[in-house]
């Protein structure tokens, strides 16, 4: 859920697929808006987080550690370590500045991303909220 909420706030910076205007047309009827009618296009076109993980005739996970983005320079850190690396630095580009991702949703809207991004939800424990 708050990466649909980061995804509608980089587009409406300008920074999203086919350029600044198209990008901030996306978003310019608000967030609802934006997710039933595009958010979840690009999200589907680019496959679920799970995808990236597990080999391609099952959900075999095939890594040894998954990072959560909630613990990412904790995580960045220990990945770092286990491959022999010091103390790297991690910068922070494309930050968007908005409101707890919570804010944004109805009940509607909250159920259509539960509904696309299911696996990752179970994988993972992902609870709207927390």
């Amino acid at each position: 859920w708050d990466q649909r909420v980061s995804q509608f706030f980089h587009q409406r910076k300008g920074k999203g697929e086919g350029g600044s205007t198209a990008s901030r047309r996306r978003t310019s009827k608000g967030f609802k808006h934006f997710l039933l009618n595009y958010g979840l296009d690009i999200t589907i076109r680019k496959r679920t987080q799970l995808d990236y993980l597990t080999g391609a005739q099952d959900d075999e996970i095939l890594v040894d550690f998954i990072g959560r983005f909630e613990n990412f320079e904790e995580d960045f850190k220990y990945v770092c370590k286990e491959a022999g690396y010091g103390d790297v630095k991690l910068p922070h580009y494309n930050k968007t500045k908005h409101k707890h991702y919570t804010d944004y949703y109805t009940d509607e809207t909250r159920e259509i991303v539960a509904n696309v991004h299911k696996r990752d939800i179970e994988t993972f424990g992902y609870k709207f909220g927390e």
